[in-house]
């Protein structure tokens, strides 16, 4: 299945009734949603004036993991499905009882995620460990759609060290042999070729001591795309 439509609109748009009749007239199966919590609420009322409620609505995060949408929306929001963070929730609730279940099959983590388990000592379970690592909040370029705040955060080469040695005393801790690292941002290629060669250096010299092996990915928009960055 193909992707029917792109619709764009302005952040903080006022009036959506153009684009939601986009939607109706092409029919869609699926509609995938990223907003501002305002944006979203507006599309909701939009699609029930309009009449217009597409066979499933699938939301990713942001606006719609707002308690005020969902406030301001009430039952035209219903079979909305989002993605979106989560509270473990006390031992044997049906949502720590679900996390058991997920953790069970696979243990791949957004860094946020794996560094507050490493600070309360905790481990993750799984046959598969990956990370999602964010060098910097940074970003060069401002889409619309971004919801992303864009803030001139970096990582330390200082903490670099520290945080490997977590991450591998959590793959000794679960017999795990093989961790995959995704770095992503803001835009990750701002820190430049020359400090991801000596992370990647720090991290793998680590892991080969005690081990254990480091596989790295980087997501990046390739507007700092340079042939000597890649080799």
């Amino acid at each position: 299945m193909g992707t029917i439509i792109d619709v764009a609109y302005p952040a903080n748009a006022t009036a959506v009734q153009s684009q939601v009749l986009q939607l109706k007239e092409k029919k869609p199966d699926v509609v995938l949603m990223i907003t501002y919590t305002s944006d979203a609420i507006l599309f909701a009322r939009t699609m029930q004036a309009q009449d217009y409620k597409p066979p499933m609505l699938l939301a990713d995060d942001a606006g719609y993991s707002d308690p005020s949408f969902l406030k301001a929306t009430g039952k035209i929001s219903q079979g909305t499905f989002n993605r979106s963070s989560w509270s473990v929730g006390p031992a044997g609730s049906h949502t720590a009882l679900i996390a058991k279940m997920y953790k069970e099959k696979r243990s791949s983590l957004t860094f946020t995620d794996w560094w507050m388990f490493a600070l309360r000592g905790e481990t993750v379970s799984g046959r598969v460990f990956s990370v999602i690592l964010l060098p910097t909040s940074e970003c060069n370029v401002a889409c619309d759609y971004c919801f992303e705040r864009k803030e001139p955060h970096r990582l330390s080469p200082t903490l670099l060290p520290l945080l490997t040695r977590r991450l591998l005393d959590h793959l000794e801790n679960e017999h795990i042999e093989e961790c995959e690292i995704y770095w992503q941002g803001g835009e990750a290629m701002i820190m430049g070729p020359a400090w991801f060669e000596n992370a990647g250096e720090v991290m793998n010299r680590a892991a080969a001591e005690r081990g254990r092996q480091f596989v790295h990915y980087l997501q990046t928009n390739l507007i700092s795309y340079s042939r000597p960055g890649t080799e």
